[in-house]
């Protein structure tokens, strides 16, 4: 399958069966348990950007006929189980929170007013903040871009002139949930995030990439010292940015500061090694704990090229 012309291929998606959707909903709610045992200080659920969640509250991509598909009531059985599942395995005061697709801006998806719909089921379970977001990777809007149609919720100029890239549909959401609401995406001038809060649009302000720039962003913000958060990926082309950010990720986490110095192109060297590594070790991971060892062995002279 061939994604929105963007060079990227991926395998056939089969249905997933009932034991598969009770086995991924296990898999959520063990390592939520693990994540607080980890010492994290809260768990935020991926439901948006054409992930699994998203893919079941999307009709586009949801078309079962059993208790998961069809009406959004049952699209949003999936999400409903991990929320309820996780709450239970993590306790009550636990920070939880969810991103979610103000819309999939894609003829067919998931659309704002479903989403306004499905907001108001969220409200009777116990999450406690909702992040908007929107698009998928082949409408990846999470960084301001348009590859197909928009569908119904295509935004409008006046808005595409404000910062925040989904802030014209996180007023409507806030007057309905129950919770906090928090957008993220696009959000760089300290003006701009002032006049979202003031105007009762959000609860939070959310930043992403700016922190790879420089990880005290919020701190130099909110003492006065920053008026305006990073902007590396105007430097970038859109084919360098994910690259580029997930390398600075990868610094940070391994201990050390950021690296301004490092190009686009030259992010790409970097990162196609690295994201080999990731998956080698992630199936490693699954084969010693999932798999016998003489299918482990088998999968291991693969990697190394047929050697014995």
């Amino acid at each position: 399958m061939l994604c929105a012309g963007l060079g990227l291929t991926f395998a056939k998606p089969c249905p997933m069966s009932e034991a598969d959707i009770h086995h991924a909903i296990h898999q959520f709610t063990y390592a939520a348990g693990q994540v607080q045992k980890a010492g994290f200080t809260g768990i935020q659920l991926h439901g948006a950007h054409g992930y699994l969640i998203s893919q079941f509250l999307s009709p586009l991509t949801n078309r079962r006929t059993d208790a998961w598909g069809g009406n959004l009531e049952n699209r949003a059985r999936f999400l409903m189980e991990l929320i309820r599942g996780i709450r239970k395995v993590v306790g009550p005061t636990f920070p939880l929170s969810l991103k979610l697709n103000s819309s999939d801006f894609q003829k067919g998806g998931f659309t704002h007013a479903q989403c306004l719909e499905l907001v108001a089921m969220i409200n009777n379970t116990p999450l406690d903040l909702i992040e908007l977001s929107g698009g998928s990777l082949e409408q990846p809007k999470v960084v301001g871009m348009t590859l197909k149609d928009e569908g119904e919720d295509k935004i409008k100029e006046s808005t595409k002139k404000r910062e925040a890239y989904f802030i014209e549909f996180a007023g409507a959401v806030r007057k309905i949930a129950r919770m906090p609401v928090m957008v993220t995406g696009g959000f760089r001038s300290v003006e701009g995030m002032l006049f979202a809060l003031e105007h009762g649009e959000l609860d939070v302000v959310g930043l992403g990439r700016p922190l790879l720039v420089d990880p005290q962003t919020p701190a130099k913000i909110l003492s006065g010292e920053m008026k305006v958060a990073p902007t590396m990926e105007t430097q970038l082309v859109m084919m360098e940015q994910l690259s580029w950010f997930n390398v600075q990720i990868e610094r940070i986490a391994g201990g050390l500061q950021p690296d301004l110095r490092i190009g686009g192109p030259e992010s790409l060297t970097y990162f196609m090694p690295l994201e080999s590594k990731n998956f080698r070790d992630l199936l490693l991971y699954r084969l010693r704990t999932e798999f016998s060892p003489r299918l482990l062995l088998h999968v291991c002279r693969q990697l190394l090229g047929g050697k014995k």
